[in-house]
């Protein structure tokens, strides 16, 4: 599995929101005793609580469990892109994908969709573990609510990285068909 891995980006880099989600479980159970009556569940445009429920196991342990189950769906599909016998039934490009028969081309699409799947892995773990952090910050009342610039943030990388990734593709699949 870490061979494939290998091929399309350093296998090491798969620790960074692994951790994040660690972090997420440890930090929510460790500071669970410590939590008030009623929490932060949800906050506004200017990054301040807006709504407030009961401690208890979904409203502390809800975003760690969201946060679980994106890294494990991202994760596992990543693999099965890379780890695919014919990459081409992941290729999604606006002509036939079997018009690129270059074996070349196909395999730089996979690797550009496998980094793609890191690292919306990445900003996607990152941003549900700073939401689940800044919740219970607010809910310790170290803080009134999450940084708005960095929410801002996430989402802005999220939509970039898509756009770049989403150029680049069609600019590889232009590339192909000139050499046809």
């Amino acid at each position: 599995m870490f061979n494939n891995i290998s091929k399309h980006y350093p296998p090491f880099l798969e620790l960074i929101p692994f951790c994040c989600l660690i972090f997420a479980w440890f930090y929510a159970i460790g500071q669970y005793p410590h939590l008030p009556a009623s929490i932060p569940t949800h906050f506004g445009f200017d990054g301040s609580a807006d709504a407030w429920s009961d401690k208890g196991f979904l409203s502390v342990y809800l975003l760690p469990l969201i946060t679980t189950v994106v890294y494990i769906m991202d994760f596992s599909i990543n693999i099965a892109i890379m780890n695919s016998k014919d990459p081409r039934k992941f290729v999604n490009l606006p002509i036939d994908k079997n018009a690129i028969v270059d074996e070349k081309t196909i395999e730089v699409i996979r690797t550009n969709t496998a980094r793609f799947m890191y690292i919306i892995n990445l900003l996607v773990t990152g941003f549900l573990t700073y939401i689940n952090y800044g919740a219970i910050q607010a809910g310790l009342g170290s803080t009134k609510g999450i940084n708005s610039f960095l929410s801002i943030f996430f989402i802005a990388a999220l939509l970039i990285i898509t756009i770049l990734f989403t150029v680049k593709i069609m600019k590889l699949q232009k590339e192909a068909l000139a050499k046809k």
